[in-house]
């Protein structure tokens, strides 16, 4: 009897990534199946920059880099920082989306809301940092969240 455990996959396919991002079929017909921008842009990111999930949605606008083509990832795997590069095609696809975020994020202030987790002790020096245009995520979420920390509403990283 063989008693060998299956293999676990140490990477995600790209069509595995593809299909976890495509928003659920409504229809079975699939030639009106579009996927809405921000989620090709995440996909693209993923496929072609070699970006983890969790380090697409944790972006920011001050960790894009177009003069030189390169994303800074901030504490991924193994909570190390690391640069990766993104084709100039995606220049404009990320111009376009984080010009609906900074709308989106005018919008949010304007409510009083607007502001995101900062790391380590940033909130505590500098009060209104959280709300600067560089340190908001280039894939904010749809709705507003409780902060527990301060029992305030806010805007987290992920999409929900």
């Amino acid at each position: 009897m063989n008693m060998k455990s299956e293999r676990i996959p140490t990477r995600i396919s790209n069509s595995a990534q593809s299909d976890f991002l495509r928003p659920k079929k409504v229809r079975h017909d699939t030639s009106r199946m579009t996927i809405p921008a921000p989620q090709k842009l995440v996909d693209k990111l993923l496929c072609g920059s070699g970006l983890r999930i969790i380090e697409a949605v944790r972006l920011t606008v001050k960790n894009i880099d177009y003069q030189m083509k390169q994303l800074t990832v901030r504490a991924g795997r193994g909570g190390k920082d690391r640069f990766t590069t993104f084709s100039a095609t995606l220049t404009p696809l990320l111009q376009n989306c984080l010009a609906g975020v900074k709308k989106l994020h005018q919008q949010d202030l304007a409510r009083r809301h607007g502001a995101v987790y900062l790391p380590h002790a940033l909130a505590r020096k500098h009060s209104k940092l959280d709300q600067e245009w560089g340190w908001q995520y280039v894939f904010p979420a749809r709705n507003l969240s409780v902060d527990w920390n301060t029992r305030m509403l806010s805007k987290p990283c992920c999409r929900r």
